[in-house]
């Protein structure tokens, strides 16, 4: 299963290393390029949910 969080920049840090301590979690960073396409994705879904 994946799971995309959304966090206040100041707890990111704190919630990464709280993952790292559990085996079963692999987490990681998105960059700009994933985040913008992540974006556009969220409101096409938006768009359609709408219609």
């Amino acid at each position: 299963m994946r799971i995309l969080l959304e966090i206040k920049e100041d707890k990111a840090a704190f919630i990464m290393k709280l993952l790292a301590h559990f085996k079963f979690v692999k987490a990681q960073t998105l960059d700009d390029s994933k985040k913008g396409l992540l974006d556009g994705l969220k409101e096409a879904v938006a768009e359609v949910q709408h219609k």
